[in-house]
């Protein structure tokens, strides 16, 4: 079963007449007030917890595959209670839910396909499920007269704000998939590596790639390039290269020969001085190649139609 991913605004509206049922929850026993009894919503949130966390009582490294997948369905049965119940105070918990789910469903599909979940998918999972008790007992403190609950730590592996995917390793996407959490392509502020491999996927050629990475230059994660150095090489043609627009020479463009990537049609180039005279120009209706010399001199390169310039020298 997939994750049920859903979204609420956070609102800090409480629900009146909420008291605690008297059951113990995962870190110990809250307490019950002899009156009046527990409203239909505490009632129903504490005891899809008590299904979730009976699901859970093996650790997720342990959990075999029936295991896994109990745990993942029990979340997404919890997640679409608290859906149904409408309430705003239940925002945060609900969003923890979901992730909880899309964490627990990688770990289920690893598990049923015969293999083990990563360490990152591992972490993520145990994360997860930390923030999902902080925001339940946070629902009962302030809606059902619960304690307040324990600040969140994290069960294993990093901190909770550090369970993204693990910068020295990188696991292909699938390109076809839009949605990261089932495994698609993340864009260029998500991932550059899965950005990459979804441009490499569906370009014609290398150049079509390189061209994507000197438009979105001012996203690229370089360091994260070292979990998919299968990709360095356009990344260094692009990282050097320039495309339209015009380009300061020394910030935006280095000194040095460049040279049209494409055949280009109505390219327009020139090169300025400090005071904005032209040095050079020149408009091409229609060239397989043109080659520039940028000298360190220069002020500015601008570039109209030519597509990319790729540095050559």
């Amino acid at each position: 079963m997939r994750p049920i991913r859903y979204a609420v605004p956070i609102l800090a509206l409480l629900l009146a007449g909420c008291q605690t049922p008297s059951k113990v929850i995962e870190g110990g026993a809250v307490p019950s007030p002899a009156s009046p009894p527990p409203s239909p919503v505490c009632q129903e949130v504490s005891a899809g917890y008590q299904s979730l966390t009976s699901a859970y009582r093996t650790s997720i490294v342990d959990m075999g595959v029936g295991e896994a997948a109990d745990a993942q369905k029990a979340t997404v049965d919890l997640q679409t209670k608290v859906i149904e119940q409408g309430k705003p105070v239940l925002a945060e918990f609900d969003s923890a839910l979901g992730i909880l789910s899309t964490a627990m469903f990688h770990v289920a599909e690893a598990k049923k396909t015969g293999g083990v979940p990563t360490p990152v998918q591992v972490t993520a999972a145990e994360n997860a499920r930390v923030k999902a008790k902080y925001e339940y007992e946070m629902f009962f403190h302030v809606s059902c007269g619960g304690s307040l609950p324990s600040p969140i730590t994290a069960t294993s592996g990093p901190a909770l704000v550090e369970a993204s995917p693990d910068p020295s390793k990188w696991t292909p996407c699938d390109p076809d998939v839009s949605s990261s959490a089932d495994n698609g392509c993340q864009d260029y502020i998500g991932d550059t590596c899965d950005a990459i491999h979804r441009d490499k996927a569906f370009a014609t050629d290398d150049a079509t790639v390189i061209a994507g990475l000197v438009e979105s230059k001012w996203m690229v994660d370089e360091k994260r390039l070292d979990a998919c150095p299968q990709f360095k090489a356009l990344w260094n043609k692009a990282k050097s290269a320039v495309g339209n627009g015009k380009h300061v020479v020394g910030k935006d463009i280095q000194p040095g020969k460049f040279k049209t990537m494409d055949r280009v049609n109505d390219c327009y180039w020139a090169r300025l001085s400090r005071s904005g005279d032209i040095l050079d120009n020149q408009f091409a209706s229609a060239a397989a190649e043109i080659t520039v010399t940028v000298r360190k001199s220069d002020d500015t390169f601008e570039s109209m139609n030519c597509g990319v310039w790729l540095k050559v020298g």
